[in-house]
């Protein structure tokens, strides 16, 4: 049977034409986009982890592993069911690296600065809705913006792997091994990812406050946004920070004091049993900065006590701050929703802070945050509860840990099937892009028109 030329040329067309509508679907949606390009670099993480190459033995590794691994890296999680510097060869943790550095940055963020690179621009309404993946409202501003983390992205990373060079230089290591572990340790570190090239993470050095600070400033460097880092300098001078910025700084701030004294506290005689009073303390802060979302360990996680474990699960559901490495409901969301509380309490029904109202809609999108993210965290401990034979306690920090891109565990890591991988794989997946941004993914942009009706009182409490 001949078919028509014409009719053959049509059909391509309309297969074309399908293909198009596919990708342009995508890149006019912020959501699309973020939980797209993460998902793809996943998939191409894992391929990539799969291949004799990546493996110590030569032989490929588990490809289930080879997921979990590649969605751990990328999402910046730092959960782990391979031991990194044992399982995966000098080119394998290469790869690791890479899928953490593409991960924290955003692949679109690479994607717009090849294309600026080569002299190409996108079309106006790519600009602006790439612009919103990155979390940037001006699309005019998204080629600067870009540029601006790249420069403080790898100048921090730059400086830490010179410091953390130095230290394990000074600790006895070969100059290779220790440049090495100085670039992978910092790189991991900015990008709140976790990863080790230590069997047993940072435990070995819970005695070097050199390596303890300088791993720490990174962890709080990443966790804040590259455009929170350079205004730094204004909280020591007379120039205005932002009312975003007051916030994020002053809860940051509040969370790592708070958590380092309550895990001195609670610890003093347990994991921090037989350090100095200098490495209690150094130690303490240092569990405190990593617990909020970079998975770092410089004490045995098996060994602290109830209280310290329902604080670090508290540390883990806040997280970091917006536009930077971190996960978690964030700094933000969680000060929102404290301040609307507030207001609610003193009968001002609306929340302010610094003399300024803050609107409706970041309460409803806090709230939003806050009751989507307890959504997923009691569905996701269930499905573990169902499936996996793992006490509760473990798998509770297993899931928040995940959710919040942390990468802490108390056991529950090494004790999972491949159907467990499986779901803590999407716990990173959907912590990392976030659990709105999951709902906005699936939603029509139409979805967000607002609609106006009368205003009525509902009797609640």
């Amino acid at each position: 049977m001949i078919q028509n030329p014409q009719f053959q040329k049509s059909q391509i067309k309309s297969v074309v034409r399908e293909k198009l509508k596919i990708f342009d679907l995508i890149l006019t949606n912020p959501a699309r986009i973020l939980a797209v390009s993460f998902f793809a670099l996943c998939i191409f993480g894992a391929f990539i982890l799969y291949l004799p190459i990546s493996s110590s033995t030569g032989t490929s590794i588990a490809f289930i592993d080879a997921v979990f691994t590649s969605f751990s890296s990328v999402c910046v999680t730092g959960l782990t069911v391979m031991d990194t510097p044992n399982d995966f060869s000098f080119t394998g943790q290469m790869f690791v690296l890479l899928l953490i550095q593409l991960g924290g940055l955003g692949i679109m963020s690479f994607s717009v600065a090849v294309l600026v690179t080569l002299g190409k621009r996108l079309s106006l309404k790519y600009e602006k809705s790439i612009a919103g993946s990155l979390g940037s409202q001006d699309s005019g501003k998204l080629f600067g913006y870009i540029q601006t983390i790249f420069f403080v992205t790898f100048g921090i990373e730059a400086i830490g792997a010179i410091l953390l060079f130095i230290f394990f230089l000074l600790d006895g290591y070969p100059f290779f091994s220790a440049l090495w572990h100085g670039i992978f340790i910092s790189v991991s570190a900015y990008c709140n990812a976790g990863f080790s090239l230590f069997s047993d993470n940072l435990i070995l050095f819970k005695q070097n406050s050199g390596i303890i600070f300088t791993v720490s400033l990174l962890i709080i460097a990443g966790g804040l946004s590259p455009f929170l880092v350079i205004k730094i300098p204004r909280i020591f001078s007379k120039r205005a920070l932002s009312i975003e910025a007051k916030l994020i700084f002053i809860v940051t701030s509040f969370l790592l004091l708070s958590g380092s004294i309550f895990f001195l506290l609670f610890e003093w005689n347990t994991s921090l049993h037989g350090l100095s009073l200098f490495d209690k303390i150094a130690n303490s802060w240092f569990q405190s900065v990593t617990t909020r979302t970079a998975g770092f360990n410089s004490l045995e996680m098996g060994k602290i006590r109830s209280e310290t474990f329902v604080l670090f699960l508290i540390l883990m559901f806040i997280g970091g701050s917006p536009g930077g490495m971190a996960g978690g409901i964030k700094t933000t969301t969680f000060a929102v929703l404290m301040l609307g509380i507030r207001g609610t309490l003193n009968l001002k029904w609306q929340a302010s802070v610094f003399q300024r109202r803050i609107s409706h809609r970041s309460f409803y999108k806090a709230s939003a945050i806050v009751f989507i993210a307890i959504f997923f965290h009691i569905l996701f401990f269930l499905l573990l509860l169902l499936t996996q034979n793992i006490p509760a306690r473990e798998v509770i920090f297993e899931v928040v840990s995940a959710l919040g891109t942390v990468g802490l565990s108390v056991g529950a890591t090494s004790k999972l099937d491949g159907v467990g991988k499986l779901i803590i794989v999407v716990c990173m997946y959907i912590g990392r892009i976030g659990s709105l941004t999951m709902f906005w993914f699936l939603m029509d942009q139409k979805s967000g028109m607002e609609e106006n009706y009368i205003e009525m009182e509902i009797d609640v409490g």
